[in-house]
């Protein structure tokens, strides 16, 4: 068994913060899908 803790990091965040991350800064992705509706302020970067 792997023990991950150490190397994860879970953060939540709305998709207007998404591109606080610079290009290839992820080894592995990891997306799910869920259904949230939006405010005003976010929808403009969807």
């Amino acid at each position: 068994q792997f023990d991950c803790q150490a190397e994860l990091e879970l953060i939540e965040m709305g998709v207007a913060e998404m591109d606080i991350f610079e290009d290839s800064s992820f080894d592995k992705v990891i997306s799910c899908l869920c259904f949230s509706e939006l405010p005003e302020y976010e929808l403009e970067y969807t």
